[in-house]
């Protein structure tokens, strides 16, 4: 009777101890499935927060090649304005541009109006010469854009196309430029063409997003400026600076 107690009590031992096992195998293998679930859900979410960035982009960029492509652009050396030698400050009217600014103007001016995201549409050249549009903006005496952050920014960046830091315009909304290198029509480098390209819709709907639903999130731009932190619901640059173009 004893050895069949011994026997029974050592079976249920190794019954325990087989159980308990296969518990933790598992417990073990839930875990991991539920970790690969997570991580491929996250990384989907992301993966859409980075194409609602590229779409949302896209147009800008679009747009600065298209201007940059245009022949009225490519023989604008030497045939713009210049305020290098002016002495007083100077509202940009359209009256008062030569022809050929007025023939850019009019293409930069149709691009602003087609897209609620451009601001200013401009172009600088390697003789230091500038146009812009809309019209109204001023310019003060000496203006030279080739000393301008966002013009040598451009210039020695080794991609054709450039993204300029995160600024914040007087009125407090969050904006980047996008910069396209110009080339005469012999191919040669002329200067950059740009627009700066308001965030503000893009940044009011991603910071408003969770990342699987306790999640938050946080997007920086490559200079490791903050654009959105979930933290705080909205958007904040790290180190915002007012911009002058």
């Amino acid at each position: 009777m004893k050895i069949r107690l011994r026997l029974i009590l050592a079976f249920s031992a190794c019954l325990m101890l087989v159980f308990g096992i296969l518990c933790i195998i598992v417990f073990s293998s839930v875990r991991q499935l539920t970790e690969k679930s997570f991580h491929a859900q996250a990384v989907s979410q992301l993966e859409r927060v980075e194409e609602r960035i590229k779409t949302f982009m896209e147009p800008g960029v679009m747009s600065v090649r298209y201007l940059a492509d245009l022949e009225v652009v490519r023989t604008s050396r030497g045939r713009l304005t210049s305020y290098i030698d002016t002495k007083t400050t100077t509202t940009l009217l359209y009256k008062n541009h030569p022809p050929h600014e007025r023939r850019i103007y009019d293409e930069f001016i149709r691009i602003w109006h087609a897209n609620r995201n451009f601001g200013l549409v401009f172009m600088a050249n390697d003789d230091g010469q500038y146009a812009q549009a809309p019209e109204g903006h001023l310019k003060y005496a000496g203006y030279d854009p080739r000393k301008r952050p966002w013009y040598q920014e451009g210039m020695q960046s080794g991609r054709d196309v450039f993204f300029s830091s995160l600024y914040q315009t007087s009125g407090g909304g969050m904006v980047c430029s996008i910069l396209v290198k110009t080339r005469d029509m012999e191919g040669k480098p002329l200067g950059l063409l740009g627009v700066d390209y308001s965030l503000q819709s893009l940044t009011t709907d991603l910071s408003t997003r969770n990342i699987l639903e306790t999640g938050y999130l946080v997007v920086l731009d490559a200079r490791g400026n903050t654009l959105i932190d979930g933290r705080s619901q909205g958007n904040v640059s790290k180190n915002p600076e007012e911009f002058s173009r």
